[in-house]
C-alpha cells in the first residue's frame, strides 16, 4: 500500500484545523488536551505509518451520515470534495455515524442513507477502495457520562454496529472493528484510556484507531 493516496471522511474525530475544507467546524487541536499537532491525530499517524500519501481530509466536525444540510456524508456536494485535480484517491476511510447517534436517527434510515452514500462513492470513485469503521465505545450516548440529555439515545450505537457489520457483509467493504477495541471495559465514564470526553479520541486513542486501521489495510493489502 506505500505511496497509495487516501481520504478521510469523517466528522470530529477526525477533524484538525486547516486540513479540512474551508467550511468545516473542527474538534482538534482546539478542545483536546493532549492531540496538540496534526501528527497525532489517527489518520496521520496511519499516512506516516503505511507510508500513504494524503489526498484529502473532508471531515466535518458535527456531521451526519443522515439529512439535508451541505456537511451530510450523503450530500453530494460534499462528496464532490473527494475529488482533487480531477484525481479520486486510491483509498478511503470513513469514519461516520456517532452524530447519527446522537441525533437519534433510527437504523432503519440510517443503513438506507448510509448504503446510498457507498453507491455514490462508487460512482464518482469507481476504482478506490473502501473501508468503514463502526463505532467505539462513548459516554455520550449510553447516559453513563455527562453530555448533554438530547444525546442520550441508550442502546442504538450497539443497533447501529450490527448495521455496519450487514452493510460491511452486503457492500463487500472491509471494516475497522472499533467497537471490540474501545469498549464499556476500556472507556467506561471516570476510566477512560481512550476517550478523552464523553465521546472524542484523546492521544491514546487515536494511537488504537491507528493501529485498528492499519492492521485493516495491511491484510487487505497482502
Amino acid at each position: 500500500m506505500k505511496n497509495k493516496t487516501i481520504a478521510i471522511y469523517g466528522d470530529s474525530l477526525s477533524t484538525f484545523e486547516g486540513w479540512v475544507p474551508e467550511d468545516a467546524l473542527f474538534y482538534y487541536p482546539l478542545y483536546s488536551q493532549d492531540v496538540k499537532t496534526v501528527d497525532k491525530t489517527w489518520w496521520k499517524l496511519l499516512i506516516n505509518k503505511a507510508e500513504l500519501k494524503l489526498h484529502t481530509n473532508v471531515s466535518y466536525s458535527g456531521s451526519t451520515v443522515c439529512g439535508n444540510q451541505t456537511s451530510c456524508g450523503v450530500n453530494d456536494t460534499r462528496l464532490a470534495k473527494l475529488i482533487v485535480d480531477g484525481k479520486s484517491p486510491d483509498i478511503i476511510i470513513i469514519l461516520l455515524g456517532i452524530n447519527d447517534v446522537c441525533s437519534g436517527h433510527d437504523v432503519i434510515e440510517f443503513k438506507e442513507t448510509y448504503k446510498l452514500m457507498i453507491s455514490k462513492i462508487r460512482v464518482l470513485c469507481p476504482n478506490t477502495d473502501i473501508f468503514i469503521n463502526n463505532l467505539h465505545y462513548e459516554t455520550a450516548s449510553d447516559g453513563s457520562g455527562n453530555a448533554p440529555e438530547s444525546y442520550i439515545h441508550i442502546g442504538l450505537r450497539d443497533e447501529y454496529n450490527k448495521i455496519f457489520k450487514e452493510i460491511a457483509k452486503e457492500e463487500n467493504l472491509p471494516l475497522i472493528d472499533l467497537e471490540s477495541i474501545i469498549t464499556k471495559e476500556t472507556d467506561s465514564f471516570g476510566n477512560k484510556m481512550n476517550v478523552g470526553d464523553n465521546i472524542h479520541f484523546k492521544a491514546k486513542g487515536m494511537e488504537t484507531v491507528c493501529d485498528a486501521a492499519y492492521k485493516v489495510l495491511k491484510e487487505f493489502y497482502k
